[in-house]
């Protein structure tokens, strides 16, 4: 009886530890405000080839990007949107070719018109570290334009920068919402937990053996 209970225990806690191993949580990566009213017909903030626009993020831990977009506005055909690595949380590209250098990922896209809360696909494995979300055109295989509102809420700690034909620089504009979204999964939490069941089942299994 009480050998069964010990099996139980132990199955139920690597049905856990696989659990937290194998399943991914969504979640929202990087938000940089929070979403104003859409239905928008003019912008603020230009998306085009001589106007390219930035919002930092720090990983503590690897994620699976999923998707990106933000509050936006289309004008013609398609922009780019591009996650960029970065030296540290603060740090500025020089201009336009060192962003491009920087790619990790990207995609184009057609923002809708009048302006929406947009996502568009982008599948990335991205480990800790410092990272931009820039919309910009002229490059990456976008030639078109388009514009970000500028009536969202800037969430604590949000981050930007501008860049315009000779060079980029820090800020240029607030409220702009850009998202990043994907999934964590926790492996290194579950790692001593499955350790421990698989070590708990071996000594269960010697004794039996031993107990023959």
């Amino acid at each position: 009886m009480l050998e069964g209970f010990k099996r139980w225990t132990i199955a139920a806690t690597l049905a856990v530890a696989l659990g937290m191993s194998l399943g991914a949580k969504a979640a929202i990566i990087h938000e940089s405000a929070s979403l104003g009213a859409t239905g928008q017909t003019t912008g603020p903030s230009i998306i085009a080839s001589d106007a390219w626009s930035g919002s930092r993020f720090s990983l503590s831990e690897a994620v699976n990007v999923t998707q990106i977009g933000g509050h936006l506005l289309g004008a013609f055909g398609d922009v780019f949107g591009a996650i960029i690595a970065l030296a540290s949380p603060s740090a500025t590209p020089a201009n336009m070719t060192d962003v491009v250098n920087s790619v990790v990922a990207s995609t184009t896209f057609a923002p809708p018109s009048p302006s929406t809360d947009f996502r568009t696909p982008l599948s990335v494995a991205l480990a800790a570290g410092d990272y931009a979300l820039v919309f910009g055109s002229g490059a990456l295989g976008a030639s078109g334009g388009a514009r970000i509102p500028l009536n969202n809420t800037d969430n604590p700690g949000a981050s930007y920068f501008s860049c315009g034909t000779s060079q980029c620089f820090n800020g240029g504009f607030q409220n702009a919402r850009f998202v990043v979204e994907g999934t964590v999964v926790p492996l290194p939490a579950a790692l001593p937990l499955l350790a421990t069941a698989l070590a708990a089942l071996g000594l269960l299994g010697w004794r039996r053996r031993q107990a023959a």
